[in-house]
C-alpha cells in the first residue's frame, strides 16, 4: 500500500510544520485507517491560503477528495482567509471548479534558469 503524504508539508519545513503552522483536512478509509484524500494549505498568506489536494489512487473517482477540500476550504472562511487554487492538473482543475466553484481569475506564468 503507498503512503498518501501532505503535498503542503514541504512549504512549512515538514509535517511537523505542516501540522504547527498550516491546515490540514483528511479522510481516513474506515477498514484501514489508511488516507484515502488529504487536503492542505500549500502557502498560506495572512488573509489568503492556497489549496493542495492528493488522493490515494485506490480511492479516486469516489467523491473524497471533494469532501476533503470542501472541508478545508470552509475551515479557511470560517477562518477569514480567503481560499485559492492554482494548478495545471485537469481533475484537479475540475475539482476546483465544477465541485466546488472556484473561478478562474488570471493565468501563472512560470520560470527557470537556462540550462
Amino acid at each position: 500500500t503507498r503512503t498518501l503524504g501532505p503535498n503542503g508539508a514541504s512549504t512549512f519545513g515538514g509535517v511537523g510544520g505542516l501540522v504547527r503552522d498550516g491546515i490540514t483536512a483528511a479522510v481516513a478509509t474506515r477498514a484501514s485507517d489508511e488516507l484515502a484524500a488529504l487536503s492542505t494549505t500549500y502557502a498560506l498568506a495572512s488573509r489568503s491560503a492556497e489549496i493542495s489536494i492528493a488522493t490515494h489512487p485506490e480511492h479516486r473517482r469516489r467523491g473524497i477528495a471533494t469532501v476533503a477540500a470542501a472541508a478545508l476550504v470552509l475551515h479557511c472562511l470560517d477562518g477569514g482567509l480567503q481560499p485559492y487554487w492554482s494548478t495545471a492538473n485537469p481533475a484537479s482543475r475540475a475539482l476546483a471548479v465544477n465541485k466546488l466553484g472556484f473561478v478562474a481569475f488570471g493565468q501563472s506564468v512560470g520560470y527557470r534558469l537556462r540550462a
